[in-house]
């Protein structure tokens, strides 16, 4: 008789915690599953302090989160998804921290630490105000470090207010997120500082004990295609910055073609028909048909209801330029989106999108200025874990 063995393994709790798909597939591990449970059951203040454990921009993420627990979420393989975002939204509404009450969110954190610590007499400096520097800032608060935080702008919140148009996400909840997190008496925050201008690294790097840089992927990207140096060619955050923190652009003469099919270029392409433009085209590779778009349904949805005029499946070949002035963008009809060999793929059939007098390239580009100093990852490497994650799941704002 021929013996085979077998390797058998107990479950541990990991496994236990991976077959709850929905918490799992949130990068910050919010007990999503928890929360409904206390909704349904009538316990709000509760169920939002189970949002709230695992992250402090819960209400932010009730908003815009890109919602990867719904992706995840076992109800889809009967219908469809529970809307999970939704019902933290109307959690957040209720009791986080735009009611007016700053204080109380921050007592259901389970970050290590205490929400009155004992201050252990170091200092970390902080350089960016978004939702991975202000992560840091809440974790090391509760720890008891001293914390600086160095924001370039004149107002904190990073994407969420330099990116996220205020029709997505109300400025009063950003504000408000970030106020209880400043509610820590060890935390001092310096807006308006330009490091690298303002003040140096030489000068951070004497002045603290660990320097943490979460400045986000601020710096969008062109793409080399024929024409897109072009003056009427603008990068997609650039032009969100201004609309959101500026002044916005006088688009009513400007019929606008939006490259991308991302959250990003549909709240570029909403927010050109916001400044005036009297047609929006959208072109993008991902075929919508086949699930490939990475911008979220609600955004889509919302395009096409304001009137933003979606082409997908189609690739930018050149910008079409006449006289000086633009024409058109000229597209490719896409034969597959990824290729074993090569990536990508496209037929030979081309086609002009529309005419317009201004394009937009959009997208993000990873900047090389994501660094630690001194003996950060020693004094707090689960916090660069947390605030690394933070800043991926908040992309999608």
């Amino acid at each position: 008789m021929i013996q085979q063995k077998i390797k058998v393994e107990l479950p541990n709790d990991d496994y236990y915690e991976a077959e709850v798909a929905c918490r799992n597939s949130c990068p910050v591990k919010t007990d999503a599953r928890g929360y409904l449970m206390a909704t349904v059951a009538g316990k709000f203040s509760d169920a939002y302090a189970v949002s709230r454990a695992t992250n402090p921009f819960a209400s932010i993420c009730g908003k815009v989160c890109g919602a990867p627990c719904e992706k995840g979420c076992r109800r889809s393989d009967v219908d469809e998804a529970v809307v999970i975002r939704n019902i933290k939204g109307y959690l957040t509404d209720k009791h986080g921290p735009e009611k007016g009450d700053l204080q109380t969110p921050l007592t259901y954190s389970i970050a290590p630490g205490s929400v009155v610590p004992e201050l252990t007499g170091k200092s970390i400096g902080i350089i960016g105000g978004g939702c991975a520097g202000y992560t840091c800032v809440h974790d090391l608060a509760r720890l008891g470090y001293s914390v600086t935080i160095y924001e370039r702008w004149e107002v904190s919140g990073g994407q969420l207010v330099q990116g996220v148009p205020i029709n997505r996400l109300s400025r009063d909840v950003v504000a408000s997120e970030i106020a209880s997190i400043e509610q820590f008496s060890n935390i001092d925050v310096q807006r308006g500082v330009d490091v690298g201008k303002d003040i140096s690294f030489a000068e951070l790097e004497k002045k603290h004990d660990a320097v943490f840089i979460g400045v986000g992927l601020a710096k969008g990207k062109n793409i080399p295609i024929p024409n897109s140096d072009h003056d009427d060619v603008y990068i997609g955050l650039a032009f969100l910055f201004d609309f959101n923190l500026r002044e916005k652009w006088d688009l009513t003469r400007s019929r606008s073609i939006v490259i991308g099919g991302g959250d990003v270029a549909f709240d570029v392409a909403r927010s050109a028909l916001r400044c005036g433009s009297p047609e929006v085209q959208l072109a993008c590779l991902e075929r919508e048909q086949l699930n490939e778009m990475t911008g979220s349904v609600d955004e889509r949805e919302g395009g096409r209801r304001e009137g933003v005029v979606v082409n997908d499946g189609w690739g930018p070949v050149e910008i079409v330029v006449e006289n000086g002035k633009i024409k058109g963008l000229l597209v490719q009809k896409v034969k597959r989106v990824f290729d074993e060999d090569v990536g990508g793929g496209a037929t030979n059939q081309d086609a002009p999108v529309s005419h317009g007098k201004s394009g937009f390239s959009l997208g993000r580009r990873r900047l090389d200025l994501f660094r630690l100093f001194h003996d950060f990852r020693r004094l707090c490497p689960s916090i660069l874990r947390r605030c690394c994650v933070a800043a991926h799941a908040h992309r999608n704002g």
